[in-house]
């Protein structure tokens, strides 16, 4: 059986609509576990400083995404990355990440809604 790394939204939630100011950054959170529930931490056996984890952001009929890197914030098995909102609408967002050690990889896709 393969093994694959989870993600799990944290901030914002799928389907969700938030409420920023104009031009706000927008901490996107992801928790990154592998698929047998093992966390990802600082130093253990699934060393997180060495996954690779980026988001591509669209906002509706946006014709390029916006390609953003999420590090690890410290806490166990959570990535963040700073997502720069500058208009409303429906932002699409496809989460990566990887471990280039193991081959170990994962994706999802998150939508919501930003009202300004």
């Amino acid at each position: 059986m393969t093994q694959t790394l989870i993600i799990q939204p944290i901030y914002p939630l799928p389907g969700s609509t938030i409420i920023l100011p104009e031009n706000a950054l927008l901490a996107l959170t992801v928790q990154i576990t592998l698929g047998c529930g093992c966390p990802t931490c600082a130093g253990g056996r699934w060393d997180a400083s060495r996954f690779r984890v980026e988001a591509r952001i669209s906002v509706e009929n946006s014709a390029m995404p916006e390609i953003i890197t999420m590090n690890y914030s410290g806490r166990t098995s959570e990535f963040i990355g700073t997502v720069p909102v500058s208009k409303p609408g429906q932002y699409c967002t496809e989460i990566m990440a990887s471990d280039p050690e193991t081959g170990l990889a994962g994706r999802t896709h998150i939508k919501f809604t930003v009202k300004i």
